[in-house]
């Protein structure tokens, strides 16, 4: 079974709510264009309830420069499930921004990273690489908002329902 597009579940509500149906998401107006609105906050909201939707899984690399301690994280990101240092094979610790300040108040150490922070839009990491080192995390991306006729929900095809409804 295919995911419903983004257009289809707009009509899909149009249509529960008494309205006419439309036949292209980026001209509308009105009251459907409320609801093309709402069914991206419902997506956004259903994001927000569960902890694992297995669609959102997604992978990332870095490959850290020596002496550099902050890295951009995936635009997608949502959370975190784990990091892993590949080059020493070791599983990262996610710690608090404070705790790394008070291990390395001069942010001056390096080493090979063990701990790893989340700080305005970039990881920080732990000691500071000190070589070139390959680290992946594992992290559940954001669902992207939906604004073309033939988009699907990145949500698993059993949110659909949910979508509607809560639209």
């Amino acid at each position: 079974m295919a995911k419903t597009s983004y257009l289809n579940i707009v009509n899909k509500v149009l249509r529960k709510v008494n309205q006419n149906t439309i036949t292209d998401i980026t001209t509308v107006t009105g009251h459907a264009k409320i609801i093309a609105d709402n069914v991206n906050e419902a997506q956004t909201v259903l994001y927000a309830e569960a902890i694992n939707w297995y669609s959102l899984y997604a992978t990332t690399t870095i490959a850290t420069v020596a002496s550099t301690a902050e890295y951009a994280v995936a635009a997608d990101l949502g959370r975190i499930i784990v990091m892993i240092n590949e080059t020493q094979d070791t599983v990262m610790v996610e710690d608090f921004i404070r705790n790394l300040d008070l291990a390395d108040p001069n942010r001056d150490v390096t080493g090979s990273p063990t701990h790893f922070t989340i700080q305005a839009g970039n990881i920080r990491l732990y000691p500071i690489p000190s070589a070139i080192e390959t680290l992946r995390y594992r992290y559940y991306k954001v669902p992207a908002a939906m604004d073309s006729n033939s988009d699907v929900s990145d949500l698993p095809i059993e949110c659909e329902p949910s979508l509607i409804e809560w639209t």
